[in-house]
Parts: structure tokens; C-alpha cells; sequence
């Protein structure tokens, strides 16, 4: 299981009800039929039973059709599919995130395309905000887009930012209620994080308004990233102190961010979550340091709104 943990920037909020939820991540995504029996009920049921009250439906698997745990090709999941698996994730009393995918064809063709998957993106958002009355809030699109080690060249952080600020007002432009997370990314590369969120030049930048809303609605709502200490690694003393300096960087540039001009005009400031964090392994994850590693973060994203 890997944990996900979602917060909004405001000042002087209640703590979120989101702030500890998990990843749908390893379900059987090839047909509705499929979905509405994996995860299997006992899964589910921890859900509910545990408190936990966000699922984010994302990872590696339905961004590119990795193999799930069994060695299936798992598919990225059709709109119908998310739609049992968004009303499963309700029953069992929690709120669903989507993520979308960046890809053509996800495991037959891998190449970027914003044309097709921002029409994809938006017909996702038809179909369960509109047609199913769903009413979806939470998304995302793609998942550690630059890979899980490096930071990726200049051009490769203009074309993710071109495909975003598209797939995003597509989205919006279907359902301009919803909010939408990224960058997602394997770690929180400031390089990264200080283009695209408008430090250095507007090609990079997807925090801006998107153009035709009279600055009314913005491409990106909240930052994330992902965050997993090295196998042989502490927990308690390397992956703490690694949160706390990804922390530390975000809130500065959600800073910068949060006080330009338009930002304040419209009342939309970008908030932030974590969509991926634990140990790396099954042994790694039980062990008593683990959980002490979970707590401190609960905490610091509690103390950091």
C-alpha cells in the first residue's frame, strides 16, 4: 500500500478531512466488470475501516500499462471503469482523485500527445461529472513524468508544461468546478518545480490563468510530489529529513506563486499534497520505523497546512 496524503494552502484552516488516504493503484483496470471486484471487498472494506478518506486512483500502471503484481498488463483505466471505482471509493466513505493520462495510447504507443489526451482527459470528465453525476473534484494528470532519477533537460520540462496547460483547459473548459494537482514528479527536483511553477520563463510555467477565462481559472491548483527513502535507508532519520526539505522548497515557491497578482485577484491560491510516500518494500513498509516516518509527515503537512 502506498500512502498519499492531501492538504489545500489557506491560512488558519481546519485540518483537511483529507489528510490521510492511500493509492488505488494495483486494481485489475481492463473492464468494469473487472473493477468492481479488485480491489476485493475485504480492501475496500480497510477503507472505511481505518478512517482513511482519500483514494487517489493513480501510478505507474495507469499512466503507461506497467504489469500489476501478478505480471497482467493492467490497461489504463477505460470511463467506465472509473466510474465503479470512484462509486466503491464513495461507498466505503472516502473522496476519489483521477488521475488522467499524458500518453497516445498507453502500452501500445507511449509517445506525448496533448491533443488527444487532453479529448480524452475532458470526455473523463464528461462522463463522471456530467453524464454519471459524479461529481468528481479531485484530478491529476500523469504520474512522475520525468522518470525517478535526474532532472530531465529543458526541453522535456517545456513540452510536459505545454501538454499540461492543454490537457488542463480541456478539463476545465468541461467541468471549470474541478481541481487539478500535479507536477507529481518522483521527488521534489526544485529545478523542476521552480520552472514549472514560474520562476524563470513563461514556457515553463502551468500555474498561470488559462487564456479565454479573463483570469478567472488557472491550469494548476496544487502541487505534488512523491517521496521514498533509499531501500537501506532509515526512514526515521533519511526519509523525515528528506520531507522536510522538499517542504521547505515547495512552500517557497507556492509563496512566489500564491502572491502574483493575478493569484490574489482571483482568490485561487495553489495548494499542495503528497501523492506517494512509504518504504519501498512489503518487509520495509511493517517495520516500526515506517510508521514512525508516517506520523512525522501526517504531522509536518498538518503544521504546513
Amino acid at each position: 500500500a502506498f500512502s498519499v496524503s492531501l492538504a489545500t494552502l489557506a491560512p488558519a484552516q481546519p485540518i483537511s478531512p483529507y489528510l490521510v488516504g492511500n493509492n488505488l493503484w494495483y486494481g485489475r483496470a481492463n473492464n468494469a466488470t473487472e473493477a468492481a471486484s479488485s480491489p476485493d471487498a475485504q480492501t475496500i472494506g480497510l477503507v472505511s475501516e481505518t478512517g482513511t478518506r482519500f483514494v487517489r486512483i493513480g501510478g505507474i500502471n495507469y499512466e503507461s500499462g506497467e504489469r500489476d503484481r501478478n505480471g497482467n498488463v493492467t490497461a489504463l483505466p477505460n470511463d467506465a471503469v472509473y466510474e465503479v471505482w470512484v462509486r466503491r471509493i464513495r461507498e466505503a466513505g472516502a473522496e476519489p482523485l483521477v488521475q488522467v493520462s499524458r500518453f497516445r495510447a498507453p502500452r501500445v504507443d507511449r509517445t506525448l500527445d496533448a491533443t488527444v489526451a487532453a479529448a480524452r482527459a475532458r470526455e473523463t470528465v464528461r462522463y463522471l461529472n456530467k453524464e454519471k453525476n459524479l461529481n468528481v473534484r479531485y484530478w491529476s494528470i500523469g504520474n512522475e513524468p520525468f522518470g525517478t532519477s535526474g532532472t530531465p533537460s529543458d526541453s522535456q520540462i517545456a513540452d510536459y508544461a505545454a501538454l499540461f496547460r492543454e490537457v488542463a483547459a480541456a478539463m476545465k473548459a468541461e467541468d471549470p468546478s474541478i481541481l487539478i494537482y500535479g507536477i507529481s514528479n518522483a521527488w521534489y527536483d526544485p529545478v523542476v518545480y521552480d520552472r514549472l511553477l514560474g520562476a524563470n520563463d513563461d514556457i515553463y510555467d502551468i500555474s498561470g490563468p488559462i487564456p479565454g477565462t479573463s483570469g478567472r481559472l488557472f491550469h494548476l491548483d496544487g502541487v505534488t510530489w512523491h517521496s521514498y527513502p533509499p531501500t537501506a535507508a532509515n526512514p526515521v532519520i533519511n526519509a523525515i529529513r528528506t520531507m522536510r526539505i522538499f517542504t521547505w522548497s515547495m512552500l517557497e515557491d507556492l509563496q512566489r506563486v500564491n502572491n502574483r497578482a493575478d493569484r490574489v485577484a482571483a482568490g485561487q491560491f495553489v495548494g499542495w499534497g503528497i501523492g506517494e510516500f512509504n518504504s519501498r518494500n512489503a518487509a520495509e513498509v511493517r517495520r516500526f520505523e515506517n510508521g514512525q516516518m508516517l506520523a512525522a509527515v501526517y504531522g509536518l503537512a498538518m503544521h504546513h497546512g
